[in-house]
């Protein structure tokens, strides 16, 4: 079971909103293309094709996804971090 602090959507310490466009850029720079293409995939699911920035509001923003679009995530989350991950801070 993986806690909020690893899925990267729901980490409070992770600005998605603010940082994808540049992050995704990033990756694809430093040869991830489909890490990058993942985080793309992953805020497309959102409002606007991106998560809010507010930590309460993209909590919202989740709640009010469809079963499928929440599925999606769950399957993009599992793709990009690694199943033995585990969250040290919770």
């Amino acid at each position: 079971m993986r806690s909020s602090c690893d899925v990267p959507f729901l980490d409070p310490r992770v600005n998605l909103a603010e940082d994808a466009p540049e992050t995704a850029t990033l990756l694809r720079r430093i040869g991830a293309p489909e890490t990058a293409s993942l985080l793309v995939r992953g805020c497309e699911l959102f409002p606007n094709g991106r998560p809010s920035k507010n930590y309460q509001q993209r909590r919202l923003q989740l709640e009010k996804l469809a079963p499928a679009q929440l599925k999606a995530l769950d399957e993009l989350t599992e793709k990009s971090i690694p199943a033995e991950r585990t969250c040290t801070s919770c």
